[in-house]
C-alpha cells in the first residue's frame, strides 16, 4: 500500500547526477509508493537532492522492499 508519507533526513555528501557530473546532496526524501522506472509494484524511493541549492536536481533510486 502507497504510504503518502515522506521522511526528510539531512546529510552531508555528493552524488554522480545529471551528466556524469559530481553534486552535492544534502536531503534525502524517502518514500514507500509506486516506482516510476523499477518493474516492481512497490518500492522504497529515495531521492538525494541538495535542498541548499533549491532542489532543482536529484538522484533517485527505487529499491524492492526486501
Amino acid at each position: 500500500m502507497c504510504s503518502y508519507i515522506i521522511e526528510k533526513a539531512a546529510m552531508v555528501g555528493t552524488a554522480k547526477g545529471p551528466n556524469s557530473r559530481w553534486m552535492k546532496i544534502d536531503t534525502a526524501n524517502v518514500y514507500y509508493d509506486h516506482p516510476y522506472e523499477a518493474q516492481l509494484d512497490h518500492a522504497l524511493c529515495v531521492d538525494f537532492v541538495c535542498a541548499a541549492d533549491g532542489g532543482r536536481e536529484r538522484i533517485a533510486i527505487e529499491i524492492s522492499r526486501e
